[in-house]
């Protein structure tokens, strides 16, 4: 039988949400007419009902053999959502304790952290997403611990849609992942701003410029990371970042507004083409990611040279950055 969450939540396990319905439809039943019915021991069922009627769910007849009717059910919820309510109250006054002890004088928040295990610091990766206010900003490169094509859409999409800010550097070489680049195409869409660099040293998430993740090492049997918090080194850290925006080249953003298809019987989006080329992709991985022959893809970068105007890869590269500033659109000077 399918769990309901909501019930879950309220403290009811699935035998016993099993059970209250049985007694909805069998009022006056007792274990053993459970037990054959859900093809349970008699014992099974004996203490799924005296966990009902603990709960106050169902009422016990005083007999030999104790039979049980069910509670009603506006009765029984509740019952149940104000013994929610107890414990989340009960949770508030020990958060208030906690919160009590962080205030006090002798505590001082540490500027630097160690955490351990992957669990943590993968919350700690959410956790960053969910209280920034401003903006994040993360570099990115492999070896990734989970599938590179992942990512935590939710927390990120829900970032965005408080007005966060979110810019992240990718070491070019994760592109030649199978599906990452369709992935960042679907991320950029989603508002992501996405640069790329040939080669990233570290692995960094910054909320707010507050809060810092740095994972120590690229090993992945070995799970432990720095947290910083406001400190000179975060602050150093920002500026690292900074610099190597201005030095990375945007994913998707080198815009061409031709395609090639008006000029050439090779048709190809032009967008893409040059920002794989931008990104720094072999031509083996490039004609992997349009799906065509190496041979075919000489010719359309052969195309697109030729509109731009270009003799060179660098100055078609050139020619399509100038492009994407001035909205021009036809042959460059030679």
């Amino acid at each position: 039988m399918k769990r309901d969450p909501a019930l879950l939540a309220l403290g009811i396990s699935a035998d016993e949400e099993d059970a209250y319905e049985f007694l909805l439809a069998n009022p006056g039943s007792a274990a053993p007419d459970l037990a054959r019915a859900r093809r349970w021991t008699t014992r099974r069922a004996g203490q799924v009902l005296r966990s009902l009627e603990a709960k106050g769910m169902v009422n016990r007849l005083p007999e030999r053999t104790p039979r049980y009717l069910p509670a009603p059910p506006e009765v029984v919820l509740e019952l149940l959502t104000t013994r929610k309510q107890e414990e989340l109250q009960r949770a508030r006054m020990a958060a208030a304790r906690w919160q009590a002890m962080v205030q006090h004088p002798r505590f001082e928040e540490q500027p630097v952290e160690i955490t351990t295990g992957r669990e943590t610091i993968s919350q700690m990766f959410q956790h960053l997403h969910r209280t920034a206010r401003q903006e994040v900003l993360c570099l990115e490169r492999p070896p990734y611990v989970i599938s590179p094509t992942y990512h935590y859409f939710s927390v990120q999409k829900q970032a965005m849609a408080r007005g966060v800010v979110l810019r992240n550097i990718i070491d070019a070489s994760v592109l030649e992942a199978p599906g990452k680049v369709e992935s960042l195409r679907k991320d950029v869409g989603d508002g992501e701003d996405i640069r790329l660099l040939p080669r990233l040293p570290m692995k960094l998430v910054i909320a707010d410029r507050r809060t810092a993740l740095i994972p120590l090492t690229l090993e992945r049997t070995r799970d432990v990371a720095l947290v910083l918090r406001p400190s000179l080194l975060l602050d150093s850290l920002c500026e690292l970042f900074e610099v190597l925006w201005e030095r990375a080249t945007p994913f998707g953003t080198a815009a061409v507004s031709v395609q090639l298809s008006e000029t050439s019987r090779h048709a190809v989006d032009a967008d893409h083409l040059v920002s794989l080329l931008a990104a720094g992709m072999n031509d083996k991985s490039i004609a992997d990611e349009l799906g065509v022959s190496a041979r075919t893809l000489e010719r359309r970068i052969a195309d697109l040279s030729q509109h731009l105007g270009a003799r060179t890869r660098f100055q078609a590269g050139w020619q399509a950055a100038l492009r994407s500033v001035t909205g021009r659109s036809g042959p460059g000077p030679d």
